[in-house]
């Protein structure tokens, strides 16, 4: 995964960052021991998927202009509770699935 200078991450560089590539990298993230530039990544992944959240429907799209998706918000709301983010999207994401 490549990181973008906005926090958020793309599979490879020179591909456009993405909400399911962020998660997945965020996760790993949230698991590494604080180290020179780890909290600061971590920090920013997390601003970028909370940026990336889509708040009028409650929940992430694979891509920016895209619909809401599944796999992306159930990815994103759990990389945030293992980054310790305080924001429940837990229960927008489950009214969104209603």
């Amino acid at each position: 995964l490549a990181t973008q200078a906005e926090g958020g991450f793309a599979f490879a560089d020179g591909l456009q960052r993405a909400t399911l590539d962020t998660a997945l990298a965020l996760r790993s993230l949230a698991r590494v021991p604080a180290q020179a530039g780890v909290g600061e990544a971590r920090a920013a992944a997390a601003a970028w998927l909370r940026a990336a959240h889509k708040g009028s429907e409650n929940c992430w799209s694979l891509a920016a202009s895209g619909p809401c998706d599944f796999l992306a918000s159930v990815s994103s709301v759990h990389a945030l509770a293992l980054a310790g983010d305080g924001v429940n999207h837990a229960v927008g994401l489950f009214r969104w699935q209603r």
